[in-house]
């Protein structure tokens, strides 16, 4: 059975983490679930979270904007632990953040490799799922095996985060059937 998201208190009296939501797919996100009757907990790398929660609470949603860096492991911990301590659990997580670097994969430095990797994979996958998943919640400990569709998405999109380009050439359509 699937969610049916134009339902308004879908969500009422959850608690739900967005993160990348200072700006489009985080952003959008945390607006769906805040309209939706989510306390939204946004986050990004950048200020830009607190205009993003005073927004939604403008319009009359329960939103608190935090400054994260998804790749720093402690920074996680310490974030969803304040968060557990203060509504109790943690309900939801959209794991919105994600950076990438235009151009050619070849000729992307080293160190912006590690930073695309350190956020887009490590962030999501070995900190901010595991932080969430598994903590106690009023209706006992949550199984380590559910995720929410969310979850499955931002992986999925992962991969697709990464820029990889290749050259016309190599384009399935480009190639002549005579070259096999």
């Amino acid at each position: 059975m699937t969610a049916d998201w134009s339902e308004p208190h879908l969500l009422t009296g959850r608690i739900v983490i967005v993160t990348g939501g200072g700006s489009g797919i985080g952003r959008a996100a945390a607006q769906l679930a805040a309209g939706r009757g989510a306390h939204v907990v946004v986050t990004d790398v950048n200020d830009s979270v607190h205009d993003v929660a005073a927004a939604l609470r403008a319009d009359g949603l329960a939103a608190t904007g935090a400054t994260l860096d998804v790749a720093d492991r402690s920074a996680v911990d310490t974030l969803f632990d304040e968060v557990a301590a203060e509504h109790g659990r943690i309900d939801g997580l959209v794991t919105s953040a994600g950076i990438m670097q235009d151009g050619p994969a070849a000729d992307i430095a080293e160190d912006a490799l590690d930073r695309i990797f350190g956020i887009n994979l490590r962030g999501t996958l070995s900190f901010c799922c595991p932080a969430a998943v598994g903590r106690d919640h009023p209706t006992g400990p949550r199984p380590r095996h559910r995720e929410k569709w969310w979850q499955r998405s931002s992986r999925a999109n992962v991969g697709a985060s990464i820029p990889w380009r290749f050259p016309r050439s190599a384009s399935p359509s480009r190639r002549s059937s005579a070259s096999g």
